[in-house]
């Protein structure tokens, strides 16, 4: 079984919290750990689906999921825009395996981490509220 735990969202601080989200990234568990776009952010000209970071404590994550799918901030880093628009449509960046990355990927990512440092970004587990089979429960859930 596969599901969602996780959100990360990038957007602006504010007084209450996070407001003016630009992109909510979706992490997906199973035998290993995925990032998507959730729906209703994804843009047209996105050249990623998804992307399987090198492991589940991998302190790239976020950046690498950054880069992948919120190519607008990175525009002024160095061969980024290059390096994105080589992607095909609905690439699939799968870093444990090192299927699908580009090449520069690595020299870029150090780059971009700059750029990746200015952003806000927030994140919240996913923790059922209601509605769901106690079978599919844990310990402390609701």
């Amino acid at each position: 079984m596969a599901g969602f735990d996780k959100c990360v969202f990038f957007g602006h601080a504010g007084y209450d919290g996070i407001n003016g989200i630009e992109l909510e990234l979706w992490r997906g568990v199973s035998s290993r750990m995925w990032f998507e776009v959730a729906r209703g952010f994804k843009r047209r000209g996105q050249r990623v689906d998804v992307i399987v970071p090198k492991g589940p404590n991998d302190p790239d994550m976020i950046l690498d999921a950054a880069m992948a799918f919120y190519p607008q901030v990175f525009e002024d880093v160095p061969g980024y825009t290059r390096m994105y628009e080589s992607l095909e449509p609905r690439s699939y960046l799968d870093f444990d395996l090192d299927e699908g990355v580009p090449a520069d990927w690595a020299a870029i990512r150090e780059l971009a981490r700059p750029v990746f440092r200015q952003l806000t970004i927030y994140e919240a587990d996913m923790r059922p509220l209601q509605g769901v089979h106690p079978v599919y429960l844990k310990r402390g859930d609701v």
